[in-house]
């Protein structure tokens, strides 16, 4: 029964940290010093997250009927603001002032009619103003394309079949994508 007892002691002392490791608190165990390093390391990970993120490249676009000229009489606009993380993009903008319906809204590369993208936006009462947030994903040659300022965003009307509004969207700096940040949720 001694010997049992002395076994049991022994054994109680080293889970409760009594045979601390050199340099360690006498007072913490085993297991709060890991899960003070299992705290510390996810503290890192988010610290990285949010680093990351706010590095992410930042594009923008300005909707105006420009691309048409003269032929068209719209008083709509529009615009986003997108960030690249990896293949995946997320646009955040918006749009108003259509002179018909809205029937739908695409990325596209510069000089090529084919989509890239379909976006679906959220369309208020009216159908003549939405609101965009959401994430997609691109093929390589899309991302490239996005890199090198050679996609725009074109919104379609009942009207305007080919696009009542469009802009390019290109690379803008970290200082310019916070303060188009706060205009969009303005």
């Amino acid at each position: 029964m001694i010997v049992l007892t002395i076994i049991l002691t022994i054994g109680a002392m080293l889970v409760t940290g009594c045979g601390n490791q050199q340099g360690s608190d006498p007072g913490t165990s085993m297991i709060e010093r890991a899960d003070t390093a299992d705290t510390e390391k996810r503290r890192e990970l988010l610290r990285e997250r949010a680093d990351t993120s706010m590095q992410a490249p930042a594009y923008k676009a300005v909707l105006t009927d420009s691309r048409h000229g003269a032929d068209r009489d719209t008083t709509a606009k529009g615009s986003i603001m997108l960030s690249l993380h990896d293949d995946s993009i997320h646009i955040k903008g918006q749009f108003s002032g259509l002179s018909s319906t809205y029937t739908g809204s695409a990325i596209h590369k510069v000089l090529e009619s084919n989509k890239v993208q379909m976006l679906d936006p959220t369309l208020n009462n009216d159908k003549t103003s939405g609101s965009w947030e959401a994430s997609y994903r691109l093929a390589g040659d899309q991302v490239n394309a996005l890199k090198s300022d050679s996609l725009y965003i074109s919104v379609y009307t009942e009207e305007y079949e080919s696009g009542e509004i469009n802009g390019q969207i290109t690379a803008v700096d970290s200082t310019d994508a916070a303060t188009d940040s706060t205009k969009n949720n303005s």
